[in-house]
Order: C-alpha cells, then sequence, then structure tokens
C-alpha cells in the first residue's frame, strides 16, 4: 500500500527532473550571451581612459608644433645702442664725401684722356691730371677714414653683446654703408692706376705736363719756372 501512496509524488519529482534539465541548455546559452556581450562592449570607464589619453597626446603634438614655428621663426640679436647708430652714420658720410671726390677725379682724368686722344687743349692735359690725382688722394684720405670708423665701431658694437644672450645682429643700415665703402675702395684702386696710364701716355706723346702757370698764361718749356713746376709734378706723379 506504501509503494502505490508514493507513486504520485515519485512520477512528480521525475517529471520536474526532466523539465529541469531541458531548461539547463537554454541556461548555458543566456550565461554564453551575457559572457560575450560583456567582452565586446567597452567599460565606459576604459573608453574614458582612452579619451583622456588621446587629448594629451593632441595637446603633446600641439606643443610641439608651436615649439617647432618658434624655432623656424627668425630670431632678433642684440641691435646696436644709439651711439654706435650714430658713429656708423658718420663712417656713412664720410664714405659719401670719399666717393663724391673719387668721382670728380675720375671726370678730370676723363677730360684728361679725351684731350690726349683728340690732341686739343693739350695744354690742360698736365692740369687735368694734377686736378684729378689731387682729388684722388682727398678722396683716398676720407676713404680711409671712414674705414676706421667702420671697423671700430663693429669691434666695440661685438664686444658689447651679451654672452649669454642671443648674437649681435647687424643693421640692413650697416651692411649698406660696408657697401659703400668696398664701391669707393674699388674705385680709388682704379683711379691710381688710371692716373698712372695717362702719365705714361702723356710722356709717350711728348705732351708736357706742365704747360699752364697758375694764372693761367702759356709757357715755354725753355720757361726755368716753367721747366721747374714740370720737374715738381712730375716728381708728384711719379708715386703712381
Amino acid at each position: 500500500g506504501s509503494s502505490l501512496y508514493h507513486k504520485p509524488y515519485q512520477y512528480q519529482h521525475q517529471k520536474y527532473t526532466a523539465s529541469l534539465f531541458c531548461s539547463f541548455p537554454a541556461s548555458m546559452g543566456f550565461l554564453a550571451v551575457l559572457l560575450l556581450a560583456a567582452v565586446l562592449l567597452p567599460d565606459p570607464s576604459s573608453a574614458a581612459k582612452l579619451a583622456a589619453a588621446d587629448e594629451d597626446a593632441a595637446s603633446a603634438a600641439a606643443v610641439q608644433g608651436a615649439l617647432l614655428m618658434s624655432a623656424m621663426l627668425p630670431q632678433h640679436g642684440q641691435q646696436p645702442s644709439t651711439e654706435l647708430e650714430g658713429k656708423m652714420n658718420r663712417a656713412g658720410g664720410t664714405l659719401y664725401r670719399a666717393y663724391a671726390l673719387l668721382q670728380s677725379s675720375s671726370t678730370s682724368l676723363e677730360e684728361a684722356e679725351e684731350q690726349l686722344r683728340t690732341r686739343t687743349n693739350v695744354q690742360q692735359v698736365a692740369a687735368n691730371i694734377a686736378k684729378g690725382q689731387e682729388l684722388q688722394q682727398q678722396g683716398h684720405q676720407q676713404l680711409v677714414s671712414g674705414q676706421n670708423l667702420i671697423k671700430a665701431t663693429e669691434e666695440e658694437f661685438q664686444q658689447s653683446a651679451d654672452p649669454f644672450g642671443p648674437p649681435p645682429e647687424t643693421p640692413k643700415s650697416w651692411t649698406n654703408v660696408n657697401s659703400m665703402a668696398q664701391r669707393a675702395s674699388s674705385k680709388d684702386l682704379a683711379l691710381k692706376s688710371r692716373i698712372s696710364e695717362l702719365v705714361k701716355d702723356a710722356n709717350n706723346n711728348h705732351v708736357s705736363l706742365v704747360q699752364v702757370a697758375s694764372t693761367g698764361n702759356p709757357k715755354t718749356p725753355s720757361d726755368p719756372i716753367a721747366q721747374a713746376q714740370e720737374k715738381k709734378i712730375l716728381e708728384f706723379l711719379s708715386k703712381y
């Protein structure tokens, strides 16, 4: 009788167990989906960290770019003082006067060359050569004075520069003054050679270097005064 009493309970237990085993695969599948979602879906905290890292990298790149652009821009060095600027301006004025004197010398020598070439007004050849040489010497003195002033000013500028700062920067106006000095120096050397050639040409053409006295009256070659003046000028011109 007891076995008959337990049969309905046993039957229900078996049915529950069977249903439990039947639902187990479905439960496992659900867990697998949850695990896969956890792997594939990003963690909110990780995403925030990645965003912050990207922002830091962008900031670092911007700083590096700014530093690179700063390095590429021209750096301005120390500028000369007002006193040094004044000295260089005086040098420029001296060189300008030197060039003007040398240009005037060139004009006188051109007249002498034309007179020798055309054989006209040959009595003025010596006077024009002497005038050209005198102007050349005056211009040479002004040139040397200007060059010395440039050198002294540039040396003082270099010595006054801060050794721990950027190197001194030469103004463009100073470069122009140096260019003027170079042009004047080249013209001075050319005039010296030109005077020497003119003296040779005058002697080869039997042209007396002194035929006009200071009064402008013609003198004969046999005139003792004219001969003395000619000798003096020849000695003066023989230096070139």
